[in-house]
């Protein structure tokens, strides 16, 4: 294509702890960057060669009225769309939700394609939070407005870990809209030195703002264990935020050797890596839903060569290799992150071994040339399948007739919904990853050994991460999605004991244990979710295993890819020949995150004696 520069939107250009931003225009090599915002920020991240435009430049009291009623409206500031005009982007690439929104009234006057990047807190904090306006007035619609700004065929959307993404389509964006990208960072700036890590004080590094969602105050707790097990241990904080007095005091309190080194330029923050033995980014989940998108301090540290700790949502488990590059652990789990950190501390060897891994991992995955590299191939494609919108006479009729559409619409399909998710890379949801896929492996492992279970039947394998959790000796699986059957058999074509089939090929197999994982309050249509009742309660002859949530309250604002339902109601009137054999409360129960806790339980039947299954045997 010819016209290759890019409009990079941020609304206030650019906080200091967003330089990730100016590190990715100045990575990108075909596309021609230009950097725009409202306001520039006053000792922000550096921009050097990075070319930029202030839209509020020279602003007095005249013009900020204007613009503020143009805001209120939803309308173009004239101005605006002339300064960009001219400067003839092809594309806009907004950073951050909100200020998508608050650009697209331009972009749409502009007539041309936008993608916007969700970083996590855009897309994790909860609904409610903003709606009640906590996020200021301007955005107490924002849940809504981002989803119809998601039904517009020129906008597309990036997310910087799988983790975004899937909670994005579990906000409602369609899972063909938005693909991972990787922000990745400067292999050549962050780079191994100093004093090797063996030879190294004793010294464990947090880089961060000093927020709640950062977690910091667990990392104290757990540091208070490390340094009455481990002789000369020391904590470094870098970084400033509105809980720096209290982690001060906190630390004090603990009687722990915690430096506060406030915040740092980069090169000052990479000479305190070379002299670590390791970082820790304890992030948790806060009430609001907020949570970490990714953390790149942790591919910064471990491209320096220093191993990590972390139990950010997106950056644990995509960006460390667990056991080879540093560990992962759950949120808040103080005694896990303690005895990990002691073990680091005092096992030169290992700590040796991963620093070396820890470095090749981010060079070959991370480095923010071949992530750019994918960006520039994602505006590409956005560009090349996006027909600039034009002005259309009959705009009102087509409005009216897409209520119209709306109202007599198809219903909605279950089967559609997953092979569409699964197709576009999508994976099961955050039930079948971390804590929660390990608490259900721990449940159902150890009742197939002491069951002495040998067949196990599942209905909705899914993705096949949860399956990588279980120790079966005979499995069979099932599943609506024929790409989710392929995914799952390529993840386990070396397994002899596993087998996967699409749903319509089950022709009455029984086993031991017929299993539903996550499944049952996903079976929207009625007809649906009797047909899978019948079937799972069909296909075995001891034990029916279902984790799921069991009632029939069901939120007006919910995903329409969730209905809740009173399951055991139906066995009731309709499996009689069954009993519910145990009730198993979940570990995590659900406190509005749906990301790290479940409203899910395990419910347990058993065949009564009496009556025998006649189907085959698996």
């Amino acid at each position: 294509m010819n016209n290759t520069k890019v409009l990079v939107y941020r609304n206030d250009i650019l906080a200091p702890s967003e330089c990730y931003i100016a590190e990715q225009i100045r990575a990108c090599r075909r596309w021609q960057p230009l950097l725009v915002g409202q306001r520039r920020v006053i000792g922000g991240a550096a921009l050097d060669h990075i070319e930029a435009r202030i839209l509020r430049k020279d602003e007095n009291i005249f013009k900020k009225l204007y613009h503020d009623v143009c805001r209120r409206l939803g309308a173009a500031p004239i101005t605006d769309v002339k300064m960009l005009r001219a400067e003839g982007g092809a594309l806009l690439h907004a950073h951050f939700g909100p200020d998508a929104l608050d650009i697209w009234p331009v972009v749409r006057r502009l007539r041309i394609p936008m993608v916007v990047t969700l970083h996590g807190y855009d897309i994790n904090t909860k609904r409610e939070w903003w709606e009640a306006g906590h996020g200021g007035k301007r955005y107490r619609n924002y849940p809504r407005a981002l989803l119809r700004l998601a039904g517009h065929p020129c906008v597309h959307f990036l997310a910087v870990s799988e983790a975004v993404r899937t909670r994005a389509v579990d906000f409602g964006i369609p899972p063909s809209k938005i693909k991972v990208s990787y922000i990745g960072i400067d292999t050549d700036t962050f780079q191994p030195g100093g004093t090797p890590i063996t030879r190294r004080k004793k010294s464990v590094i947090f880089v961060g703002r000093l927020v709640e969602n950062k977690g910091v105050n667990y990392l104290l707790r757990a540091f208070a264990s490390v340094h009455r097990r481990v002789a000369g241990s020391e904590l470094i904080i870098i970084g400033d935020g509105p809980l720096r007095i209290q982690l001060e005091e906190e630390a004090r309190v603990l009687n722990i050797p915690a430096r506060f080194e406030g915040t740092l330029p980069s090169a000052a923050v990479r000479a305190q890596l070379g002299e670590a033995r390791l970082l820790c980014l304890p992030s948790v989940t806060i009430s609001n839903g907020e949570s970490e998108g990714f953390g790149l301090v942790l591919l910064e540290a471990q491209s320096c060569g220093v191993p990590v700790l972390s139990s950010a949502r997106g950056g644990a488990y995509e960006g460390i290799l667990h056991g080879d590059t540093g560990f992962r652990f759950a949120e808040r789990d103080v005694v896990d992150l303690s005895e990990r950190i002691c073990f680091l501390l005092e096992n030169d060897a290992v700590l040796a071994r991963m620093a070396e891994n820890a470095a090749a991992h981010v060079r070959s995955t991370f480095d923010i040339r071949a992530c750019s590299a994918r960006l520039e191939e994602a505006y590409d494609a956005i560009c090349a399948h996006s027909a600039p919108p034009r002005r259309d006479p009959l705009a009102r009729v087509r409005k009216f007739a897409a209520h119209v559409s709306r109202v007599v619409r198809k219903p909605f399909s279950s089967a559609n919904y997953w092979e569409e998710r699964y197709a576009s890379n999508g994976i099961s949801g955050p039930g079948s990853y971390n804590h929660l896929a390990e608490f259900k492996a721990e449940i159902i492992n150890a009742f197939v050994r002491e069951q002495r279970i040998v067949t196990v039947i599942e209905f909705g394998c899914g993705d096949g991460n949860q399956l990588r959790y279980a120790d079966y000796p005979s499995y069979v699986g099932f599943d609506i999605s024929a790409t989710a059957v392929e995914r799952c058999r390529h993840i386990f074509r070396g397994d002899s004991r596993k087998s996967f089939f699409l749903l319509e090929s089950y022709s009455r197999q029984q086993a031991d244990v017929a299993l539903s994982l996550d499944v049952i309050f996903h079976l929207v249509e009625d007809n649906v979710f009797d047909e899978y009742m019948t079937r799972l309660f069909s296909a075995s002859h001891k034990f029916v295993i279902i984790y799921s949530s069991n009632t029939d309250e069901n939120e007006r604002h919910q995903s329409p890819h969730v209905r809740h339902r009173l399951f055991t109601a139906w066995v009731r009137r309709n499996r009689p020949d069954w009993r519910l054999w145990k009730h198993i409360p979940n570990r995590y129960p659900f406190d509005g995150d749906d990301q790290s806790t479940s409203f899910c339980d395990f419910f347990i039947y058993k065949r009564a004696p009496s009556d025998r299954g006649d189907g085959r045997v698996v």
